[in-house]
């Protein structure tokens, strides 16, 4: 991340703590003047908001500054993801979910950005994680991408992984989120296959998944 970015970064959590989605929506065009879109989330969003995360885990501010600069974030992600691309890779087969986490933008960025390229990707809702190794099963997913932002919910990978183990299933799980970022070795931990520090690096991951079946 370059300086110029890395201020900005600060400018626009500074914005999104205060509610003033007028101003953070003006860092952001500033930014994409500059930068591409993803490197726009990736250098700026992603690091505001894993700082605020950070803030409201330790107690320096309150759920519903967390909660508030995460809806601001995520209203203007809408305005400027780009559209779904006419094309279609259908393999590997990717599903995203949150694993119940409340917090859906770092799902929304991955999904835009897959499908933007031509990735189709299954997007699961709120269910239990019976549920969703049967959905897994169910639509022979190849590769699961969990996007979370709080510690507790990143932690239900490893029972996942358990009951995945059970049911015989070699999906390879990707954890991303705020948790993995700050400890680089929670993914192992909780016994994922991966990690995406950001959202580009999925593609990394996916070209890796490929590289290894058809070894």
């Amino acid at each position: 991340m370059n300086r110029l970015n890395k201020d900005k970064s600060l400018d626009f959590e500074s914005a999104l703590l205060k509610f003033d989605r007028v101003y953070a929506g003006q860092i952001l065009e500033g930014a994409l003047s500059e930068n591409d879109t993803f490197q726009v989330i990736d250098e700026i969003v992603s690091p505001a908001l894993t700082r605020i995360g950070t803030a409201w885990d330790t107690g320096e501010i309150a759920l519903s500054q967390n909660y508030m600069a995460a809806r601001i974030a995520e209203q203007l992600m809408d305005e400027i993801l780009p559209a779904a691309s006419t094309e279609r890779i259908d393999y590997p087969k990717i599903a995203i979910t949150t694993l119940g986490d409340y917090h859906m933008l770092g799902k929304k960025v991955v999904t835009s950005m897959l499908r933007s390229t031509g990735y189709s990707i299954i997007e699961y809702g709120n269910m239990d994680l019976d549920q969703l190794v049967e959905k897994l099963n169910e639509d022979d997913i190849d590769l699961l991408l969990t996007s979370t932002l709080m510690l507790n919910i990143a932690l239900k990978i490893r029972e996942l992984k358990k009951r995945m183990d059970k049911r015989g299933l070699k999906t390879k799980v990707i954890a991303g989120g705020a948790p993995f970022l700050f400890d680089d070795m929670l993914y192992r931990e909780v016994g994922a296959d991966h990690m995406a520090r950001t959202s580009s690096d999925v593609y990394k991951m996916i070209d890796q998944y490929k590289e290894e079946v058809h070894q």
